[in-house]
């Protein structure tokens, strides 16, 4: 009993990392952002007070008061959830995960609003994927990293993040087809490349 219940463990927090992972990868979760961060602190600054910030805002009050004129234009949806998701960034880079998720679903809320709209593009439905990976809404998750490849069958970015997502719900034989597809459709030193073969031989050093 106790044997399966550190198996179990062991699942879960392989499902985390992959999961992680993924995020760490798409939301440019990158060390530099955390010592930036400390640096930031460090010279008494506000985050509120960051002039990037500060544009984003500016821009998405003024793309809410264009859609509101216009609610059906799926163009200014898509770009008043790509400009959420990069506020949702933002603060994700800082460590402040309340307000990233806060504006991670303002921004998945507009990007399928956008969608729903005819505003559709790989760029647009990889992203409504991770947010809703963010959100622990793994079914809305796997539908747009499906989206995703049917639009563009050769994204290997895609490709990658979706084998991710299979193997952390432990579903390690397709997840291995979609990384097989990074190797065929990526360069042989792009970074994509690169980790679905680290993948691949972490996956194939696992089975019995």
């Amino acid at each position: 009993m106790r044997q399966n219940s550190r198996g179990q463990k062991k699942a879960r927090r392989k499902q985390v990392l992959y999961m992680t992972v993924a995020l760490f990868l798409v939301l440019g979760l990158v060390l530099s952002a955390v010592f930036g961060f400390v640096d930031f602190l460090a010279g008494g600054q506000k985050i509120a007070d960051d002039p990037y910030l500060l544009e984003l805002e500016a821009k998405a009050a003024s793309l809410k008061e264009a859609l509101e004129q216009t609610p059906k234009d799926g163009a200014l949806a898509a770009e008043l959830g790509n400009t959420f998701y990069q506020m949702a960034t933002f603060f994700w880079q800082q460590g402040l995960e309340e307000q990233g998720n806060k504006y991670g679903m303002q921004s998945r809320n507009y990007l399928t609003r956008a969608v729903e709209n005819g505003e559709i593009s790989p760029e647009i439905t990889l992203s409504i994927a991770f947010l809703a990976l963010s959100q622990d809404d793994y079914q809305a998750a796997e539908e747009y990293f499906q989206k995703t490849i049917d639009l563009d069958q050769e994204n290997p970015g895609a490709h990658l993040y979706y084998g991710l997502f299979l193997s952390g719900r432990k579903r390690d034989e397709e997840a291995k087809k979609h990384w097989e597809k990074v190797l065929e459709y990526a360069p042989q030193d792009s970074p994509e490349a690169q980790a679905a073969q680290y993948y691949l031989s972490v996956t194939q050093e696992a089975q019995p």
